[in-house]
């Protein structure tokens, strides 16, 4: 619903979430997708690879 109304932010946040909540590589490439559509991605990437190390 949030990626119909542009809300493209909200949608990464929520990927994100499910992220954390269930590491896979579908919800991985989902979240790049949102996040690119909002300039994020690097950081975002960063901060989920040092989730996943840690």
């Amino acid at each position: 619903m949030r990626g119909k109304d542009g809300d493209w932010t909200g949608v990464s946040a929520l990927l994100a979430e499910d992220f954390i909540g269930r590491p896979g590589a579908r919800i991985y490439e989902k979240l790049q997708k949102a996040c690119e559509k909002v300039g994020v991605w690097p950081s975002i990437r960063s901060l989920i690879l040092r989730y996943l190390e840690t």
